[in-house]
């Protein structure tokens, strides 16, 4: 089995999810009820981006890096999966309390 599916599958677990067969897809990877998750597996990352990582998480809080592109207003936020499954779950217990 190809290596990205295989990563896809690793993250609808970590998160909840279901991987959506290539067959039944439309746009997105994984059917998840509060995310809408595409996935992208590469051999790598580029080098500036480990640079911000280990700069992100050099502090004591949570690790964010924060894409912005000349010109543009949109801002792309990074955090792990770890930490994204971690707010998730802190989120739905909250939100479930005040039900």
């Amino acid at each position: 089995m190809s290596n990205w599916k295989n990563f896809e599958r690793r993250v609808a677990k970590k998160l909840g999810g279901k991987r959506i067969p290539i067959t039944g897809r439309e746009c997105l990877d994984i059917d998840h009820p509060i995310l809408d998750i595409e996935c992208k597996h590469r051999e790598g990352y580029p080098l500036w981006f480990l640079n911000a990582w280990r700069q992100a998480n050099a502090g004591k809080g949570i690790p964010v890096i924060a894409l912005g592109k000349k010109y543009s207003n949109l801002i792309l936020t990074v955090i792990s999966i770890e930490t994204l499954a971690m707010l998730m779950e802190y989120y739905i217990i909250h939100h479930n309390e005040q039900d």
